[in-house]
Protein backbone atom coordinates (compact mmCIF):
# COMPACT_ATOMS: atom_id res chain seq x y z
CA UNK A 1 0.00 0.00 0.00
CA UNK A 2 1.65 3.49 -0.98
CA UNK A 3 1.14 6.23 1.98
CA UNK A 4 -1.92 8.09 0.68
CA UNK A 5 -3.96 4.68 0.38
CA UNK A 6 -3.16 3.15 -2.90
CA UNK A 7 -3.00 -0.09 -3.44
CA UNK A 8 -1.06 -1.40 -6.15
CA UNK A 9 -4.29 -3.33 -7.64
CA UNK A 10 -4.49 -4.24 -11.16
CA UNK A 11 -6.25 -6.16 -14.01
CA UNK A 12 -9.09 -6.91 -11.32
CA UNK A 13 -11.79 -7.90 -13.76
CA UNK A 14 -15.55 -7.58 -12.31
CA UNK A 15 -17.77 -10.19 -13.56
CA UNK A 16 -21.56 -9.71 -11.84
CA UNK A 17 -24.47 -11.70 -11.78
CA UNK A 18 -25.91 -9.84 -14.82
CA UNK A 19 -23.46 -10.99 -17.51
CA UNK A 20 -25.01 -15.42 -17.32
CA UNK A 21 -24.95 -17.23 -20.52
CA UNK A 22 -22.44 -18.56 -22.85
CA UNK A 23 -20.67 -15.32 -23.65
CA UNK A 24 -20.46 -13.72 -20.27
CA UNK A 25 -17.07 -13.29 -20.15
CA UNK A 26 -16.77 -11.38 -22.72
CA UNK A 27 -19.81 -9.57 -22.38
CA UNK A 28 -18.10 -8.71 -18.76
CA UNK A 29 -15.17 -7.17 -20.52
CA UNK A 30 -17.30 -5.76 -22.96
CA UNK A 31 -18.87 -3.54 -19.67
CA UNK A 32 -15.81 -3.03 -17.10
CA UNK A 33 -12.30 -4.41 -18.57
CA UNK A 34 -10.66 -3.34 -15.20
CA UNK A 35 -10.06 -0.79 -12.17
CA UNK A 36 -6.65 0.00 -11.45
CA UNK A 37 -7.01 1.20 -7.52
CA UNK A 38 -3.14 2.44 -7.62
CA UNK A 39 -3.79 5.25 -10.46
CA UNK A 40 -5.83 4.08 -13.21
CA UNK A 41 -9.12 5.01 -14.55
CA UNK A 42 -12.79 3.11 -14.84
CA UNK A 43 -13.91 2.11 -17.52
CA UNK A 44 -10.65 2.10 -19.88
CA UNK A 45 -10.68 0.60 -22.99
CA UNK A 46 -7.60 1.59 -25.59
CA UNK A 47 -10.16 2.37 -29.49
CA UNK A 48 -13.66 3.14 -27.57
CA UNK A 49 -16.33 5.20 -28.79
CA UNK A 50 -17.41 7.81 -26.60
CA UNK A 51 -14.88 10.54 -25.51
CA UNK A 52 -11.46 9.81 -23.24
CA UNK A 53 -12.60 7.32 -20.04
CA UNK A 54 -13.22 8.69 -16.63
CA UNK A 55 -9.77 9.53 -14.79
CA UNK A 56 -10.18 10.86 -11.49
CA UNK A 57 -7.05 12.48 -11.35
CA UNK A 58 -7.72 14.41 -14.40
CA UNK A 59 -12.00 15.17 -12.92
CA UNK A 60 -10.68 16.66 -9.71
CA UNK A 61 -8.03 18.74 -10.77
CA UNK A 62 -11.13 20.20 -12.80
CA UNK A 63 -13.54 20.09 -10.21
CA UNK A 64 -10.91 22.62 -7.83
CA UNK A 65 -10.53 24.94 -10.08
CA UNK A 66 -12.66 27.90 -10.04
CA UNK A 67 -15.39 29.10 -7.42
CA UNK A 68 -15.22 27.00 -4.16
CA UNK A 69 -19.20 27.95 -4.09
CA UNK A 70 -19.49 26.03 -7.71
CA UNK A 71 -17.94 22.91 -6.72
CA UNK A 72 -21.36 21.17 -5.61
CA UNK A 73 -22.85 22.68 -9.19
CA UNK A 74 -19.56 21.54 -10.75
CA UNK A 75 -19.88 17.81 -8.90
CA UNK A 76 -22.76 17.59 -9.99
CA UNK A 77 -22.41 18.43 -13.59
CA UNK A 78 -19.58 15.84 -14.22
CA UNK A 79 -21.87 12.94 -12.09
CA UNK A 80 -24.36 13.48 -14.58
CA UNK A 81 -22.76 14.21 -17.77
CA UNK A 82 -20.44 11.13 -17.25
CA UNK A 83 -23.50 8.81 -16.45
CA UNK A 84 -25.80 9.96 -19.14
CA UNK A 85 -23.37 8.71 -21.54
CA UNK A 86 -24.23 4.83 -21.88
CA UNK A 87 -20.11 4.04 -22.87
CA UNK A 88 -19.53 5.89 -19.68
CA UNK A 89 -21.96 4.72 -17.69
CA UNK A 90 -22.46 0.82 -18.22
CA UNK A 91 -18.74 0.26 -16.82
CA UNK A 92 -19.63 2.41 -13.52
CA UNK A 93 -22.87 0.63 -13.16
CA UNK A 94 -21.48 -2.86 -13.65
CA UNK A 95 -18.58 -2.07 -10.78
CA UNK A 96 -21.52 -0.64 -8.61
CA UNK A 97 -23.96 -4.08 -9.03
CA UNK A 98 -20.92 -5.63 -8.42
CA UNK A 99 -20.09 -3.78 -5.24
CA UNK A 100 -23.51 -4.27 -3.94
CA UNK A 101 -23.91 -8.22 -4.54
CA UNK A 102 -19.74 -9.40 -4.27
CA UNK A 103 -18.00 -8.76 -1.12
CA UNK A 104 -14.76 -8.93 -2.80
CA UNK A 105 -15.61 -6.07 -4.79
CA UNK A 106 -17.46 -3.72 -2.44
CA UNK A 107 -13.31 -3.08 -1.47
CA UNK A 108 -12.78 -1.47 -4.66
CA UNK A 109 -15.82 0.75 -5.24
CA UNK A 110 -15.37 2.35 -2.32
CA UNK A 111 -11.58 3.22 -2.39
CA UNK A 112 -12.45 4.58 -5.91
CA UNK A 113 -14.85 6.84 -4.13
CA UNK A 114 -12.68 8.00 -1.62
CA UNK A 115 -9.34 7.40 -2.19
CA UNK A 116 -9.43 8.47 -6.14
CA UNK A 117 -12.41 10.81 -6.52
CA UNK A 118 -14.60 12.32 -3.78
CA UNK A 119 -11.76 12.05 -0.94
CA UNK A 120 -9.05 13.78 -3.00
CA UNK A 121 -11.45 16.67 -3.77
CA UNK A 122 -12.42 16.75 -0.38
CA UNK A 123 -8.39 17.02 1.08
CA UNK A 124 -8.08 19.90 -1.62
CA UNK A 125 -11.15 21.61 -0.56
CA UNK A 126 -9.61 21.52 2.87
CA UNK A 127 -12.76 20.66 4.40
CA UNK A 128 -13.24 19.61 8.38
CA UNK A 129 -14.47 16.40 8.87
CA UNK A 130 -13.23 15.31 5.61
CA UNK A 131 -14.11 11.88 6.18
CA UNK A 132 -17.77 12.11 7.22
CA UNK A 133 -18.01 14.93 4.17
CA UNK A 134 -17.16 12.22 1.62
CA UNK A 135 -19.42 9.47 2.84
CA UNK A 136 -22.08 12.31 2.33
CA UNK A 137 -20.77 13.35 -0.84
CA UNK A 138 -20.33 9.77 -1.94
CA UNK A 139 -24.02 9.20 -0.50
CA UNK A 140 -26.06 11.61 -3.05
CA UNK A 141 -23.77 10.23 -5.82
CA UNK A 142 -24.26 6.60 -5.47
CA UNK A 143 -28.44 7.08 -4.51
CA UNK A 144 -28.62 8.81 -7.18
CA UNK A 145 -26.66 6.04 -9.85
CA UNK A 146 -28.50 3.84 -8.29
CA UNK A 147 -32.41 5.56 -8.77
CA UNK A 148 -31.49 6.89 -11.44
CA UNK A 149 -29.37 5.01 -13.40
CA UNK A 150 -29.43 1.57 -12.64
CA UNK A 151 -33.20 1.14 -11.39
CA UNK A 152 -34.63 3.69 -13.18
CA UNK A 153 -37.13 5.39 -10.89
CA UNK A 154 -39.19 7.64 -12.68
CA UNK A 155 -39.57 10.57 -12.93
CA UNK A 156 -36.26 10.56 -11.83
CA UNK A 157 -35.21 8.62 -14.57
CA UNK A 158 -36.69 10.61 -17.35
CA UNK A 159 -35.80 13.88 -15.78
CA UNK A 160 -33.83 16.85 -17.98
CA UNK A 161 -30.01 16.76 -16.75
CA UNK A 162 -29.87 20.25 -16.51
CA UNK A 163 -32.90 19.43 -13.36
CA UNK A 164 -31.34 16.60 -12.17
CA UNK A 165 -28.19 19.29 -11.39
CA UNK A 166 -30.43 21.76 -10.06
CA UNK A 167 -31.32 19.29 -7.50
CA UNK A 168 -28.27 17.27 -6.91
CA UNK A 169 -26.04 20.70 -6.51
CA UNK A 170 -27.18 21.90 -3.58
CA UNK A 171 -26.29 18.81 -1.70
CA UNK A 172 -23.38 18.13 -2.67
CA UNK A 173 -22.42 21.74 -1.89
CA UNK A 174 -23.86 21.41 1.78
CA UNK A 175 -21.32 18.60 1.93
CA UNK A 176 -18.63 19.95 0.33
CA UNK A 177 -18.13 23.63 1.98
Amino acid sequence: EWPDGRRDIENVEVTTLHYRGAHAASKARAGFTRYRAGGGRVGARTGRRGGRPFDPDVEVSRLLAGKRSEVGQRLARLFVETWDEEAKRRPIVALLRAALTQEATAPLFRDFLTKRWIGPLADGLGLDHPELRTSLASAQLVGLGIIRYAMRFEPLASMDSDAVVALLAPALQRSLT
